[in-house]
């Protein structure tokens, strides 16, 4: 389907009028026309109602006591046609719930004969319910829809989702509002978190310890990602929620989502869009929306650092979890969705490039570093196999951009920077904390 901008249509009651017209149902333009036409007004008003009016002989005695009671001819429409329109949308939704065959086709022919009638105020929900329970709407229904802003709005999202698969402006601009939202509240959360006083924080970074590595500033950056925060309660944000709910079961709005935040992510060099798309591959999991396994590469490497996660608080860190970090980062994703390293690493370094990840690493590194300090028989940096490996994920996340650009290979970051870090800061670092540990 063609990129199509939305524009308002008028749905003002000339155009509707028209439309009801055109299917043989009289309107006030009939009834206007009549009365500047006849001879005899009152005799013209009796013969519309009667022509227009429900025509069943037990009604005639109801009609009578309804009189009686003072209620309006244009009352008691009002109630039936409600009262149909609910009937309807009821036995709409059955057929929708047992989709089969003949359901689905009675669905399609009902349709075809009230679509035409959308710009009705009192027929629309019965077509915006018809258009919802279908599986697949046929396009030229999309087409018009797409032309009709206010049609376009109130459909379910299961319409829309037909719609952005084929049209990915429409999709680009339902879905850029909810990103925004999301990077600011993620501001919002962090600028909370660092307007609140260190005691607190501090207690949480000296636990087991009694020593404070970090300077004030940066535990409350700490605890912001230690806190609650950090954990799955991110995944049920509305936003994060909001997005599921328009992906729904297709892969291809899920892919091209995945592709807006990396373009974001290059653009801006935000990290919040790595934190994104992190949530948001672990909340498809959490409701287990298997497709995601199937298409995104870095599924498994996430799903072992969400893993990892849960065991920040104690920042232990099991030889299971760090074999399988190794031989995902070594085999490249270590599934058979894709093949080419070059392209299976640099999304790996994205996921990594989170903030909530970076910190989760680096809490292990020095978690690592401090009880190898208080060994009794220490080991140089260099040879702790668990200490490189959680480095290599480092330099990955924070130089993850250039990765996703093409301009540096995974290797070759960590030649240069292991060098230097392991060389001559990890020493240093470690020496500080013996001397901590002697003291």
């Amino acid at each position: 389907m063609e990129a199509v901008n939305i524009t308002t249509i008028n749905t003002a009651a000339p155009q509707y009028l028209g439309d009801l017209e055109k299917c043989g149902i009289a309107t006030s333009n009939n009834l206007r026309e009549l009365l500047t036409t006849c001879a005899d007004p009152v005799e013209a008003i009796k013969q519309f109602q009667v022509a227009n009016s429900v025509q069943l002989p037990s009604l005639k005695p109801v009609m009578k006591l309804l009189d009686l009671h003072g209620i309006s001819r244009a009352d008691y429409h009002e109630t039936v046609i409600t009262e149909l329109t609910e009937r309807l949308v009821s036995k709409l939704r059955s057929l929708g719930n047992n989709q089969t065959p003949e359901n689905v086709h009675r669905l399609e022919r009902h349709l075809e004969r009230c679509f035409r009638l959308y710009r009705v105020p009192r027929i629309r929900p019965i077509v915006l319910e018809t258009l919802a329970r279908l599986p697949k709407v046929a396009d030229r229904y999309l087409k018009l829809i797409i032309c009709d802003k206010e049609l376009y709005d109130q459909c379910s999202v299961s319409v829309r989702q037909q719609i952005w698969v084929k049209n990915e402006t429409l999709f680009l601009e339902s879905i850029e509002p909810i990103l925004d939202s999301y990077i600011s509240e993620e501001r919002r959360q962090h600028l909370i978190f660092g307007e609140k006083g260190s005691d607190v924080l501090n207690e949480s970074q000296s636990e087991g310890h009694g020593q404070q590595l970090l300077s004030p500033g940066i535990n409350v950056t700490s605890s912001f990602f230690a806190g609650e925060v950090a954990t799955k309660q991110r995944r049920q944000r509305k936003q994060v929620q909001e997005l599921i709910l328009m992906i729904g079961l297709r892969e291809q709005l899920y892919t091209r989502l995945v592709d807006t935040l990396r373009e974001r992510f290059l653009a801006t060099e935000n990290s919040y869009y790595c934190s994104l798309r992190f949530d948001l591959l672990m909340a498809l999991r959490d409701v287990n929306m298997e497709f995601c396994g199937k298409v995104d590469v870095c599924h498994d490497f996430a799903w072992c650092l969400d893993a990892c996660s849960k065991h920040l608080r104690t920042k232990h860190l099991d030889v299971q979890q760090l074999n399988k970090l190794k031989t995902l980062l070594e085999s490249g994703g270590g599934g058979k969705k894709c093949q080419n390293k070059a392209i299976i690493i640099p999304e790996m370094a994205m996921i990594a490039g989170d903030p909530y990840i970076l910190h989760l690493i680096t809490s292990f590194a020095v978690k690592m570093l401090r009880d190898n300090a208080a060994s009794p028989r220490p080991h140089l940096p260099k040879e702790m196999g668990s200490l490189q490996l959680l480095l290599k994920l480092l330099v990955m996340g924070v130089h993850c951009k250039s990765l996703l650009l093409g301009e540096e290979q995974l290797i070759n970051l960590i030649e240069g920077e292991l060098k230097e870090v392991v060389g001559h800061f990890l020493p240093s670092f470690s020496t500080m904390l013996v001397q901590g540990v002697v003291s």
